[in-house]
């Protein structure tokens, strides 16, 4: 989201920084997460020298709460978009499978989710940068801003923006 004007912006930066903008996303991570349905709370600590963040102890000089909640997504048609062919994605030998997550951040962090979930030992499939077990010839990075919602910084109407990103079949679980 752009603001067009100094008013604009700080009005959706004050609903940013109130929690008032809705952000949902679609992941596919390696593994499957236990519990199916969960919260990730950390704190992380972003190096603006390596363009990274990392999970640090709360304690830890600079870093910041990140909130995420996901849940297992059963189905979805994966596609790659330069090809628009129907593609298997295929674990790492030694992985015990993909899944495909919805995901509600509470909070908006540098690389959030890609920093949390490869914390949580369940990262992004073709994140170069947070799977180590990730070779060049990897899939693109398995992440899609599927829902974004916020107030109209003059109107004050409620917009919302979103897309289906695997298909049909596919309905994030946070949409009601």
């Amino acid at each position: 989201v752009f603001a067009k004007t100094r008013q604009a912006a700080a009005s959706l930066s004050r609903q940013i920084q109130q929690k008032n903008v809705d952000k949902y996303y679609c992941a596919v991570v390696e593994g499957i997460p236990e519990p199916s349905r969960g919260t990730l709370t950390d704190y992380l600590l972003r190096d603006g020298k390596t363009n990274t963040s990392k999970v640090v102890k709360k304690e830890t000089e600079g870093a910041r709460k990140a909130v995420l909640h996901y849940q297992i997504m059963e189905g979805g048609e994966i596609r790659l978009r330069e090809s628009r062919e129907k593609v298997k994605i295929l674990p790492k030998p030694g992985k015990e499978g993909i899944s495909l997550l919805s995901i509600r951040l509470e909070t908006g962090r540098h690389h959030q989710i890609r920093v949390q979930l490869a914390h949580a030992g369940h990262p992004l499939v073709g994140d170069k940068k947070y799977n180590p077990g990730c070779g060049e010839d990897y899939l693109p990075i398995g992440l899609c801003s599927t829902r974004l919602a916020f107030c109209h910084p003059f109107t004050g109407k409620q917009m919302e923006f979103s897309i289906v990103p695997f298909g049909p079949a596919f309905q994030p679980f946070f949409i009601t």
